[in-house]
């Protein structure tokens, strides 16, 4: 409230006053995400930071507060860098620097930023060790598969394993050939032969 004070007019008047109040207004505050957070592909959008991951701006001078808040989301769960990464806020998420009180502010409820890379995750390819006697049909090229992780599974893959050519009697090295599981996997690939005798 607004009073009339000291304010006078001297002896010849009687001050009829209609006072009025001053509002000060809650300054508002934004929040961003810096810095660079890393990890390998696990099928989720899980997303781990730090305190030094935000930047928080609008404040009066001298004032401040930190984040507290650890779990964010990616955009995808996919392979990538300068990923988008998002967090939402409550008001339990951020501690006030000393004499601060963040009654005074109204405090962000998202923080956003490109700051995600997800890398691959290693996916085992172990090729079957095959034999045959010479002059019966060359068998399809098999292997097994280790690291697929969350919900994914051998479905992922395309493409097939190749053999060095020849028909004769010998050892014909497997190799990985166009076998793939798309960017969220690198391939620890473990070859064989395939024995014609």
């Amino acid at each position: 409230a607004i009073g009339l004070g000291t304010l006078s007019a001297g002896k010849n008047y009687n001050i009829n006053y209609t006072g009025a109040d001053l509002v000060i207004n809650q300054r508002a505050l934004s929040a961003a995400l810096t810095g660079n957070i890393t990890r390998i592909y696990d099928g989720t959008t899980a997303a781990t930071l730090a305190a030094n991951n935000y930047v928080l701006a609008g404040f009066a001078d001298g004032e401040g507060a930190s984040v507290t808040r650890t779990q964010g989301i990616y955009d995808s769960k996919d392979v990538g860098t300068a990923k988008a990464v998002t967090v939402s806020l409550q008001s339990g998420d951020l501690t006030a620097n000393g004499a601060t009180r963040l009654s005074n502010y109204v405090l962000p409820t998202t923080a956003t930023g490109n700051i995600g890379s997800i890398t691959p995750a290693t996916l085992a390819i172990i090729a079957d060790a095959l034999s045959i006697v010479y002059g019966t049909a060359i068998p399809a090229l098999t292997f097994t598969s280790r690291g697929f992780v969350g919900t994914d599974s051998a479905s992922l893959l395309t493409g097939s394993l190749t053999r060095a050519p020849g028909l004769d009697a010998g050892r014909y090295a497997i190799g990985l050939g166009t076998l793939s599981a798309g960017k969220n996997y690198n391939i620890n690939y473990t070859g064989a032969d395939l024995v014609i005798n």
